[in-house]
């Protein structure tokens, strides 16, 4: 929920912050990745849930991994963003 509400607060209400084609770069990608995140925990949760029926061990998910990479681009893209737009480029 909080990709989501950043990419709806950074498309609406951040409209002369920074370069427009970084913001919309930045919302672009907080929206693939609570799309990613929502189908992700689904799938994860299902396949955790027949593990835990058939009495098998948990299945591993990339998707933490995931997740803590995209997190970062999106705060590098933020840096670049709150720099160019503190010096006026």
């Amino acid at each position: 929920m909080a990709l989501l509400a950043g990419a709806v607060a950074l498309a609406s209400f951040v409209h002369d912050f920074g370069p427009r084609p970084l913001r919309v770069s930045i919302t672009g990608f907080l929206l693939i990745m609570s799309l990613a995140v929502t189908i992700g925990a689904y799938v994860r949760w299902d396949r955790t849930e027949r593990a835990l029926r058939e009495n098998r061990s948990l299945p591993t998910d990339p998707l933490p991994k995931i997740m803590v990479a995209g997190v970062a681009i999106i705060i590098a893209g933020a840096a670049a963003m709150i720099f160019l737009a503190e010096t006026g480029t």
